[in-house]
């Protein structure tokens, strides 16, 4: 199980890690890249790329895709 506090403050663009961001934050920037977030479609980004890297891993492992 991923950790949800990295993906809600792991910036998509990229990939620095916020280490303190209070959940009454909505909206922040990251320092790195300068990049505006939105707290949950950055999150939304964040899940969908790891859930895409762990199907490609999977269709890559799986005897019967071969």
């Amino acid at each position: 199980m991923t950790d949800i506090f990295l993906v809600r403050a792991h910036c998509y663009n990229c990939g620095h890690v916020v280490e303190k961001l209070p959940l009454s934050i909505r909206e922040w920037n990251c320092p790195k890249c300068g990049t505006h977030h939105d707290r949950d479609i950055n999150a939304s980004i964040n899940i969908l790329r790891m859930g895409t890297r762990v199907g490609k891993r999977r269709k890559r492992s799986d005897p019967a895709s071969a």
